[in-house]
This record gives structure tokens, C-alpha cells and sequence, in this order.
């Protein structure tokens, strides 16, 4: 499996309410409005540093290692994620 990481420069502003997260990405400026889940991931990611995706699922209880890699390819057009080198 892929090892991953926050896009450099990421610097994520989160706010959650109930199962739904808003996240602020100032290097693009950009705001979205994602699932409680993935902002938990997001916030694992920028507290643990780069991870592969069996290891953001172990942390979770109701993720899969193939939901994790699933949904971080989904963050990955928003710039917010990108695949270690």
C-alpha cells in the first residue's frame, strides 16, 4: 500500500459538527465541507506524519485498509493529500 501524506504548506484549519467536517486549506484558499471521517484522517495525518494505509485504518474502528486508500484518493484531487515519494 501507498504511504501518504498532507500536501506541503497544508496547514488545515478543521472545525467538525456532528458527522460533518469544514476545513479551511490556506495555502489554496479554499474551504470544504467533507465527512466527520475524513477530517479525523486528515487530523491523524498532520499529527502522525506520513502513513500507509493500514496504518490510518488500525487507528480507526470502522475503517478498512482498502476504504482508508479509497478515500484519501478521493482527497487527493483537492490537494489536500498526496502519495509519499
Amino acid at each position: 500500500m501507498n504511504r501518504w501524506q498532507l500536501t506541503p504548506g497544508h496547514d488545515l484549519r478543521l472545525r467538525f459538527w456532528g458527522e460533518s467536517c469544514v476545513l479551511h486549506h490556506r495555502a489554496s484558499n479554499e474551504t470544504h465541507r467533507l465527512a466527520a471521517g475524513a477530517g479525523q484522517l486528515l487530523e491523524h495525518l498532520r499529527d502522525a506524519g506520513p502513513q500507509t494505509s493500514e496504518q490510518l485504518a488500525a487507528q480507526f474502528d470502522d475503517l478498512a485498509p482498502h476504504e482508508a486508500e479509497a478515500l484519501l484518493e478521493q482527497l487527493r484531487p483537492l490537494l489536500l493529500v498526496e502519495r509519499c515519494p
